[in-house]
This record gives structure tokens, sequence and C-alpha cells, in this order.
């Protein structure tokens, strides 16, 4: 229960500097942010799998690791909702979803961002997610 109350006030903080950096135009920070929360986030996850590690620290890691996720998740729903037409963030949004195995909610952030190429650099990164996607979908 403990747990679960640190994470929703976490998550409560998060969304109120969140608020306050959109509306100070700080886009850039907000999705450095984002990119660092999922890149930590992700490295903790793979951390959590490591055999020689006790259960405890294996739940640890990979609550530490969800918890990134989902706030990088925060941060992009956050900035495509001020700028849905901006490619990046949806390209970057749907890596985080890939990767976090949403492979539909990735599918749609691709198909989306897919209709605003200009934004994204580098462009070749849309279409390596798309095909790392394809290759999730057919196994």
């Amino acid at each position: 229960m403990k747990k679960t109350i640190k994470v929703n006030i976490k998550t409560f903080v998060l969304i109120g500097i969140l608020t306050a950096l959109a509306g100070c135009g700080e886009s850039e920070s907000s999705l450095t942010s984002a990119i660092t929360l999922s890149r930590d986030g992700l490295s903790l996850i793979a951390q959590s799998k490591k055999t020689d590690l006790k259960l405890e620290e294996k739940e640890n890691l990979l609550s530490r690791g969800n918890n990134k996720i989902s706030q990088s998740k925060l941060i992009y729903q956050m900035l495509i909702a001020k700028n849905p037409e901006n490619g990046l963030y949806l390209n970057n949004y749907g890596w985080v979803q890939m990767k976090s195995h949403d492979l539909t909610g990735a599918e749609e952030s691709f198909n989306r961002a897919s209709k605003h190429r200009e934004s994204i650099e580098p462009l070749e990164s849309l279409d390596q997610n798309i095909a790392a996607l394809n290759e999730l979908i057919l196994k």
C-alpha cells in the first residue's frame, strides 16, 4: 500500500512540474526528460532480469523501471496534447510504447508520426522503429 501511495504522489508532483513547464514553453526540456526517463527505465528493467539478483532486488529494479517508463509516457502524452502534429514526439512515444510491449499503441503512434515526417530527426529513426515493430508483431 505504501508503494502505491509513493508512486501516486510522485506522479502528481510530476504532473504539476510538467504543467508548469508546459506553461513556460519548456518543450525541449520536457522532451529531454522524457528521453532520459525512458532510457533509464528500460535500463532498470533490463537489470532486473539478471539471474544473480535476489527476488527483492529484481522487484525493486522492475518497479523503479516501470515507474520511470510511466513518467516518460506522461510527458510524451502532454507534449503530444500540446502539439499533436509533432512527428518527433509521436515517434519517440511510439518507441517507448513498443519497448514496453504496447504494440498496438506503438503502431498507432508510428502511423500518426508518419504523417508528420518533416519534424522527425533523424528521419530514418521512424522507418527503423516501424521495421522493429513489424518484427515484433510477426513473432
